[in-house]
């Protein structure tokens, strides 16, 4: 079954994107189907082509009169994401402040449709990813977490990068190393939502998810 093109979209970097913010809804009481929706999250692939596909999508949602989403990480390595939010916002007509960068996500209404943005790990953090969004759903009392940090900053320090994790991608290291030690060792990240691992009563969790019932009138 395809899903219905007439139904609202919610446009996100990756897969691992997708479970996760499936996994979160459904924790918090908005049950989406792949098919029938209500909203329909389709993945791109890539941070890139999801900036890229904004015009086309917000012209899709213009010909079904339907609210549109894009979920993005800030990232650590680009210094200019809010800047070109902003100029696809121009490019569809509207306009988004250095303001509207704020805990309660950005939602533009652009000649009768809403579009709406969220920044992982906030678009109030001004950097980060899906890995320090999670990472805000970990009860601070976690004995584990501190743990697994200096795990990964002792082999930070002492293997060579060549051989090494990224530094840019130190976060997700810290958070597959916390995940590797749980009850049931290296559950994914949807897989640890629902399995209660991460609090669904976190702020962040919070207002991701009041950001998107606001967005597509839920």
């Amino acid at each position: 079954m395809k899903a219905d093109p007439q139904l609202p979209r919610l446009y996100v970097e990756g897969q691992n994107d997708c479970r996760v913010i499936c996994a979160l809804l459904d924790a918090l009481g908005t049950d989406l189907n792949k098919d029938s929706g209500p909203v329909i999250i389709e993945p791109q692939g890539s941070c890139s082509e999801l900036l890229d596909k904004f015009v086309s999508a917000f012209n899709a949602a213009q010909s079904f009169k339907h609210p549109v989403g894009f979920v993005l990480d800030w990232d650590r390595t680009v210094d200019s994401r809010d800047r070109q939010v902003q100029a696809r916002f121009r490019a569809v007509g509207g306009e988004v402040t250095d303001a509207d960068f704020n805990r309660d996500g950005i939602i533009k209404e652009i000649d009768g449709i809403k579009v709406g943005v969220w920044l992982m790990p906030s678009p109030a953090a001004r950097s980060g990813t899906l890995e320090d969004f999670l990472r805000g759903m970990i009860p601070a009392s976690d004995a584990i977490l501190p743990k697994a940090n200096a795990y990964v900053s002792d082999i930070a320090s002492s293997i060579s990068p060549i051989a090494r994790f990224r530094d840019v991608d130190r976060a997700k290291a810290e958070m597959y190393s916390w995940l590797a030690v749980q009850k049931n060792p290296g559950e994914s990240y949807a897989l640890a939502i629902k399995s209660r691992l991460f609090s669904t009563d976190a702020p962040m969790a919070r207002e991701f998810h009041a950001w998107f019932c606001r967005l597509y009138d839920l």
